[in-house]
């Protein structure tokens, strides 16, 4: 019995030897951005020697501080609410869109000008306008922010749709399936892929046009926290601040990457196979 238990803790220890070992390789590509921005902003704050850009050690002891009196919390959370609705409501009015644009010829052949145009144009240039119809609340950020992303996701959306071979939709024609059926089965499988790497790729665009907004104006929000320090030199909080925002950015991408081993399993299935 002592031998087998001894075995059993052996094996135990080697078997968490092994996942921290696994971990570890996972993350040091990360550990090792991060430490390298550390030293490379170290020696440009040394180099520069001014209250302008302090040394990161600072900032990070500014940044507990800030974290512990819970002083950037409101901010954090408003930024955070104003980019998910704006997220659910463009995916709510793109995924129609983008499917019907792409699996009806005539829609896409009227509709796409109109997308071409609105995803053509610089985001900003609807700021003003939403200003002047919807006031400087959360409502005029998160229609800007919507309508972004709207032509973003619809571009893309439809051309996932119009890559579904026509043979496919003739089976499950074939198969009498009905539309939701069709969407649930097919349409839906076929451009989950897309939009993951849809919503990957426009969370910088996001958080760019979110800080742009929350500068507007506005009581609350990281945009308008980083803005208000820099304005009152209080250079070790906007600093701070904008370290916040870039956490937020990473774990989003973290969060849609676990988002895509999950739904989209079948995906990394084949491409580890080939």
């Amino acid at each position: 019995n002592k031998l087998l238990n001894l075995i059993k803790m052996k094996v135990g220890e080697s078997l968490m030897f092994a996942k921290i070992k696994k971990r570890l390789k996972k993350s040091f590509p990360l550990l090792l951005t991060l430490v390298v921005c550390f030293f490379v902003w170290d020696f440009f704050a040394c180099l520069i020697d001014k209250p302008i850009l302090p040394r990161p050690i600072i900032v990070l002891r500014h940044f507990k501080v800030l974290w512990k009196s819970g002083a950037m919390l409101p901010h954090i959370f408003s930024s955070i609410y104003r980019l998910i609705i704006s997220v659910m409501i463009a995916l709510l009015v793109s995924l129609p869109v983008g499917l019907v644009c792409g699996r009806k010829q005539k829609v896409d052949k009227y509709f796409s000008p109109f997308l071409y145009l609105g995803y053509s144009l610089p985001k900003v240039l609807f700021l003003p306008i939403i200003l002047i119809f919807l006031g400087l609340g959360d409502s005029s950020k998160i229609c800007l922010l919507s309508t972004a992303l709207f032509f973003h996701f619809s571009l893309l959306i439809r051309d996932a749709a119009k890559s579904i071979p026509n043979n496919q939709t003739q089976l499950m024609k074939s198969l009498q399936a009905t539309p939701w059926q069709t969407f649930h089965h097919l349409l839906w499988p076929a451009c989950l892929p897309t939009i993951v790497s849809a919503l990957r790729t426009s969370l910088g665009m996001s958080l760019a046009l979110l800080f742009i907004a929350e500068t507007f104006a506005a009581r609350s929000g990281l945009g308008y926290y980083i803005m208000n320090a820099m304005e009152t030199r209080n250079y070790d909080t906007m600093y701070a601040a904008m370290i916040t925002l870039g956490i937020i950015g990473m774990i989003g991408y973290l969060l849609l990457d676990l988002l895509e081993n999950w739904a989209c399993s079948w995906k990394i299935t084949q491409h580890v196979d080939s």
